[in-house]
């Protein structure tokens, strides 16, 4: 599963509660978070963005980020094992 994927699946199962919005700030590292796009008359997005300091794309777009969740794992195929 990529990380697209991955943070998608977090969206659909309504589980992303730790949205952070822009104006409160940024990111402190650079990275993949999950990002709130606004796309005007289009309206909102969530989808996966790269974060780097430097992003004019970030600036004038996202709205809101939060970390991407950690990876899933499970459990009872690990106990199989």
């Amino acid at each position: 599963m990529t990380q697209e994927e991955k943070a998608i699946d977090v969206l659909t199962r309504g589980s992303a509660t730790n949205w952070v919005p822009v104006s409160d700030h940024n990111p402190t590292r650079a990275g993949q978070y999950l990002a709130t796009v606004d796309l005007g008359k289009y309206g909102r997005i969530s989808r996966l963005a790269y974060y780097d300091n430097s992003d004019d794309v970030w600036d004038n777009f996202v709205v809101a980020w939060m970390p991407l969740p950690k990876p899933y794992r499970d459990v009872k195929r690990e106990e199989e094992k």
